[in-house]
């Protein structure tokens, strides 16, 4: 995150409506500076929301703090147990999920030096011991284990990359983005000083959660940061068959001037038929049928209008996310030329 505020403005903000859009059940958040009194702010404008757990270093609150944020909307917060692992840097927390079962959630922040990250590790598996295995592991690891994770490529110390292994061996973890995509290039840092990249967030899970998860993303989080999102979904195998619902009208439809008219007219017809039907009732002319006759017309109206009016700026994005895809992981470009471009360049 960076801390809470970019030139004066509440990022959680917009985390509230990052969480609300994308039906974020559960965000870790690393760099928070998150105190008590900054929580309980927190609280106080999206409690409706959001539930936050916090960890902040009370020795340097400046800097670390990692979070761990609830949308009420969609996951449960009664029953939820937490413990600080590591002031600053790790938080464990335990969320009754469905039909019984528990989902263990550990946020963590490792140290940026090599040395101090690889016993950062050692440590953090040490101290959840007696406490319930982690089935997600959601942090800012500051290291990788692939030259492949960096550019321009090179491989991180071996003390480091030791003890990621043995950290994941032990609590029978894997990295599910590159389990989902072994061969693919993706970077979630950006040093904006070299234009060097570096995938050190990660989602680790068991091979469980990995079986019954989908729809692996990077992408931007739409916050002042230079961290990418990383996301996935999560699936109880044991949940019944949910359907997408019912379909739901865009409101920004009702602002189209010209498909609002095409309502009107097909209002008008509806309406001289109900006049009709009012002196003459048949099976196929009476309220109830043209009424649903009327519906059916203008739902179909409208989906079309959308098909076409998809915003011109969301067909961009996909195309650049598009491009950057092709950009990673094309075999003809070079490592410079895959550098983003600074400004003034």
């Amino acid at each position: 995150m960076r801390g809470r505020f970019h030139r004066g403005q509440d990022k959680w903000l917009h985390i509230n409506q990052i969480m609300r859009d994308r039906k974020i059940g559960i965000l870790a958040l690393q760099e928070t500076h998150l105190s008590p009194a900054d929580v309980d702010d927190v609280h106080n404008l999206f409690g409706k929301r959001l539930q936050v757990y916090a960890s902040i270093d009370p020795a340097n609150p400046q800097s670390k703090g990692v979070a761990i944020v609830i949308n009420k909307e969609i996951s449960n917060t009664v029953g939820i147990k937490t413990e600080e692992i590591i002031p600053g840097r790790a938080l464990h927390l335990t969320i009754p999920w469905h039909g019984g079962s528990k989902l263990t959630v550990l946020a963590a922040y490792a140290p940026n030096d090599a040395a101090e990250n690889g016993r950062f590790l050692d440590l953090l598996e040490f101290k959840i011991r007696h406490l319930p295995k982690p089935d997600i592991v959601l942090g800012d690891f500051n290291m990788v284990e692939d030259a492949i994770d960096r550019l321009p490529h090179h491989k991180d110390p071996s003390a480091v990359t030791e003890a990621m292994l043995t950290f994941k061996s032990k609590l029978h973890l894997v990295d599910g983005w590159r389990q989902t995509f072994p061969d693919i290039k993706g970077y979630t840092f950006l040093q904006s000083a070299t234009g060097s990249q570096s995938r050190i967030d990660r989602i680790l899970c068991t091979e469980k959660v990995l079986k019954n998860s989908s729809d692996w993303i990077i992408e931007s989080p739409g916050i002042h940061t230079d961290h990418q999102l990383l996301s996935m979904r999560y699936s109880d195998p044991a949940m019944p068959f949910i359907g997408k619902g019912r379909w739901v009208l865009p409101l920004r439809l009702l602002k189209d001037k010209k498909v609002m008219e095409q309502v009107y007219e097909l209002g008008k017809e509806m309406e001289a038929r109900l006049e009709k039907a009012s002196v003459v009732r048949t099976d196929e002319e009476n309220p109830q049928t043209i009424f649903k006759h009327f519906k059916d017309e203008i739902i179909t109206l409208f989906r079309d209008r959308d098909k076409i009016l998809v915003p011109k700026l969301d067909k961009e994005i996909r195309e650049m996310q598009k491009n950057l895809k092709e950009t990673l992981n094309s075999g003809t470009i070079s490592e410079q030329e895959r550098y983003p471009r600074q400004h003034g360049s």
